[in-house]
């Protein structure tokens, strides 16, 4: 059962309650868009990342202004970076692999990422936001209060990751997953809603405490294969009907 229906069904001042921080949700994003499109990056550090990115940390300490637009990186190991907290606008990363990075906060908007590992570090309330995830793979690192938001994942795998490394509930709204793998990961109480789920496969994972919304639209697909995975009201129906085929 879905877990609209579990958690709120019934009770109209939870009801009350998520309606309004889904309203505060779209006014801060609305705010926030408004703000940048009047916004001017960081010339520094736009060039740090693109001609000496052995340097980010160095000249990143230099500023207190983060805010990058527009940038591409292809080919490139970055090891031990400190990206925390910057706003990335625009531009992609591409061949790309992160080693130990430190990405808490970041935000990433319209900001591509294709053939990008990520091995360790800390992605902990990192928002990405209208991107296009292409061959991503995330593995050993914590992502607590991670959030993303109109986007898309093709070809991405989570393993062995952690959203409870935060006090704050990662959440994934309006993205349409296509051969997306989850394994041996922990997602305590992130909330999936509307969800375009185009082949999800979760193998060994904690979702006793994830909740999910589906949308109402007969255009999303719900295609969860959930196996081995501690499972909670919000997807208990997809283990069940595993379970029943094997």
């Amino acid at each position: 059962m879905a877990w609209w229906n579990e958690e709120v069904k019934g009770n109209p001042k939870a009801a009350v309650i998520v309606i309004m921080v889904l309203i505060s949700m779209f006014a801060f994003i609305y705010v926030r868009d408004c703000m940048r499109t009047h916004r001017k990056p960081n010339e520094l550090l736009n060039q740090t990342l693109i001609q000496h990115p052995e340097r980010w940390n160095e000249v990143k300490g230099q500023t207190e202004d983060w805010y990058v637009r527009g940038v591409s990186i292809q080919g490139h190991v970055f090891q031990g970076v400190d990206f925390e907290n910057t706003e990335f606008d625009g531009g992609a990363f591409e061949n790309v692999i992160m080693k130990d990075c430190n990405l808490h906060g970041a935000n990433f908007y319209k900001t591509q990422f294709k053939n990008v590992r990520i091995e360790g570090g800390d992605l902990s309330e990192m928002s990405v936001s209208h991107a296009n995830w292409e061959d991503v793979v995330i593995t050993e690192a914590g992502m607590g209060g991670f959030r993303t938001e109109y986007s898309e994942w093709n070809r991405v795998n989570l393993k062995r990751v952690n959203l409870t490394t935060s006090p704050y509930v990662s959440a994934f709204y309006d993205v349409v997953m296509k051969d997306v793998l989850i394994e041996e990961s922990d997602l305590g109480p992130a909330i999936f809603t509307y969800i375009d789920a185009k082949g999800v496969t979760i193998i060994g994972t904690n979702l006793s405490r994830t909740g999910r919304r589906d949308s109402p639209s007969k255009k999303h697909e719900h295609r969860f294969i959930i196996l081995n995975s501690e499972c909670g009201p919000a997807f208990r129906e997809d283990c069940e009907k595993k379970h029943a085929n094997e």
